[in-house]
């Protein structure tokens, strides 16, 4: 899954990012555990 089709899955349930946001937050490991929930609920 790339970052644009997890956007694309996020923003079905109304969570609002952008792709360098989340690219940070996993390649720094500062995401919470709602974050993290959300992107797995999408896979």
């Amino acid at each position: 899954m790339t970052y644009a089709q997890l956007l694309d899955k996020l923003a079905e349930i109304s969570v609002s990012e952008t792709e360098p946001n989340i690219r940070n937050k996993l390649a720094r490991g500062k995401f919470t555990a709602v974050c993290l929930v959300q992107c797995l609920m999408e896979l």
